[in-house]
Order: structure tokens, then C-alpha cells, then sequence
């Protein structure tokens, strides 16, 4: 992490302390105080574990580096990131906005701890509060393509997905080979419901990266999206080839098999999916449509039977 303070060198040497008291006004602050230097001390420690992601073990340095210098920035924001990494968010929101405060004058180093806020109120899914602290950042340093695709994520979760897409696409202009903008183009286009323009952005994910499980379930859902379901069924294959273990996957393939009029097969998939993945509610939501469906059918053909 980026060092915001700069320790400042006095090349005067100082005889005695009468030399001290003999100084300009103001000389003598420019030499560290014991605090200062002590949570400098403690932060280069935090550093070198942090970078080694020993996260634990930099956490009680950056403790310490704050209890040392309660109004140092630096040391709440490194506390704060430290506690983002093991998922202490309410904690690390705390102390970020401690850092944000105690730096309010220079807003320009204030870059990455708006990013790690951020970063947290979007697993949060508090979409609308993250994208107002990565539209700062972005304010502040446009070029930033991390974080214009964090942001365009906020715009598209917000509804706001033509906003997104525009934001995306300065992304790929810069990159033309980022394959998470080409995906997230892709995904925004599905949402916006024209298949066509969201397979194009799939097929050049792909084609840049031939494993991509993602890729070529988007590739499938553009596809279903424009009745394609027999070209579907292949692309879903290759995903769940490619990952075995991916609920996604036979989510994925078990919607095909249901346009395919093969329940059968259809509930198979969801079957796998729930069992790899038991928490998700959209493979539970599946298997119970199709059932209800299914029996509803075999209901009618019993009434049809009996008259």
C-alpha cells in the first residue's frame, strides 16, 4: 500500500540543546514525535505481513500503529483494509470513514479508502452508497478502470443500465481485451433484453478466453433469449464440461432442456444444481416450477381421461 507520509529529513545537526531552543519557529516540528515514529514503526510491520496476506498477523500491528497515532489517516485506513480482507465490514467501515475524516483537506488521497468502502457496501448490496464513493473516486482519478467497472455494477444493480453500459464501453475502448466489461456488456444487454447485441460481447469473451464457464453460459442465454434452444443446448454442454462443480451451469442447462419440452432431463439438471449449490434459491425456484407445471398437466390429462 501506498505510503501517504513522508518523513521529513532535517540536514541541520543540532549541538546540544541549546541548539534546539535556538531554532526558527516552527523548525523543531518538522522532527517526528516518539508517537509518530512508533506508528510508522508498526505500520511498516502491518505492511510487510499484509503483503504476504497474513492478515491477521498485520492487524494487531495496524492496532497498535493507531493506538500510537490515534489522528494518523494512514493508520486507520490500513486497519480498515486489513479488516475488509477478513470480513470484519462493520468494523473496517469504521475505521475507513475514521480515515476519510481525519483526511477530509485532501480528498485526493482518499482514493483507495473510498475504494474499500466501496468494495464492502457492495457485497453488502448497498449499491446506491457504493457508486456515490466510486463516482468521487472516478472524479478524482477518471482512468481508474477497476473501479469505473464497480461503478457501472452499481449503475446496472440500480436500474440504471444504459448508464452502465456507457460506462463499459470507455472500459473496452481503453482494453479492448478486458473479458469482465465484455461480460458484464453482455449481461447488461441480456437484462436489456436484446440477445443479439449481449451474444456478440459473449462471443468475444470467449474468444479471448476459450475456458470462460460464464462466457459461453451467456453465449446460451442470448441464444434462449431469441428462441435458439437446440443451439443453446450445445454452448450449455460445453459450460458444464467445462465446470463440473458449477451450479450455474446446470441451472443453465436444465432451463434448456425445460424449453426443449425435455422435463425429464430438465429436472435432472436442476436436481445437480441444488445438490452442488443447496443454498440457491433460483435452482429450487426451477425445479419447483417445473414440477407444479408438470403437475398440472398430468392433472388435465387424468380430467380429460375420467370425462
Amino acid at each position: 500500500m501506498t505510503d501517504f507520509f513522508k518523513t521529513v529529513l532535517c540536514s541541520a545537526a543540532l549541538v546540544g540543546v541549546s541548539a534546539l531552543y535556538a531554532s526558527p519557529p516552527g523548525f523543531a516540528s518538522v522532527i517526528p514525535k516518539a508517537s509518530e515514529r512508533e506508528c510508522k514503526k508498526f505500520l511498516a510491520r502491518g505492511d510487510q505481513l499484509f503483503a504476504s496476506n497474513a492478515y491477521h498477523g498485520s492487524l494487531t500491528f495496524y492496532q497498535q500503529a493507531v493506538a500510537a497515532e490515534p489522528s494518523s489517516f494512514e493508520a486507520h485506513l490500513k486497519l480498515g483494509t486489513a479488516l475488509a480482507r477478513l470480513n470484519s465490514n462493520d468494523e473496517a467501515l469504521k475505521e475507513l470513514f475514521q480515515s476519510l475524516m481525519l483526511n477530509a483537506e485532501h480528498p485526493e488521497t482518499n482514493l483507495s479508502a473510498r475504494s474499500e468502502i466501496a468494495a464492502i457496501l457492495m457485497k453488502q448490496g448497498n449499491y446506491d452508497e457504493a457508486g456515490g464513493q466510486l463516482k468521487q473516486v472516478l472524479d478524482l482519478s477518471p482512468n481508474d478502470l477497476v473501479v469505473r467497472g464497480n461503478y457501472a455494477l452499481c449503475l446496472e444493480h440500480l436500474g440504471y443500465v444504459d448508464a452502465s453500459i456507457e460506462q463499459l464501453k470507455q472500459i473496452v475502448k481503453a482494453n479492448s481485451f478486458d473479458v469482465v466489461a465484455l461480460y458484464n456488456l453482455g449481461t447488461a444487454y441480456l437484462r436489456k433484453g436484446q440477445g443479439d447485441i449481449a451474444k456478440k460481447y459473449f462471443d468475444r469473451v470467449v474468444s479471448i478466453d476459450d475456458k470462460h464457464l460464464l462466457g459461453y453460459l451467456g453465449i446460451a442465454n442470448s441464444l434462449m433469449l431469441q428462441g435458439n434452444n437446440q443451439e443453446a443446448l450445445k454452448y450449455c454442454q460445453v459450460a458444464v464440461k467445462l465446470g463440473p462443480e458449477n451450479h450455474y451451469a446446470f441451472l443453465a442447462l436444465g432451463d434448456v432442456y425445460e424449453r426443449l419440452d425435455q422435463k425429464g432431463k430438465a429436472v435432472e439438471a436442476y436436481k445437480r444444481a441444488i445438490q452442488i449449490n443447496p443454498r440457491d434459491n433460483a435452482s429450487r425456484a426451477a425445479m419447483a416450477k417445473l414440477l407444479q407445471s408438470s403437475k398440472q398437466v398430468a392433472n388435465t390429462g387424468q380430467l380429460h381421461a375420467s370425462q
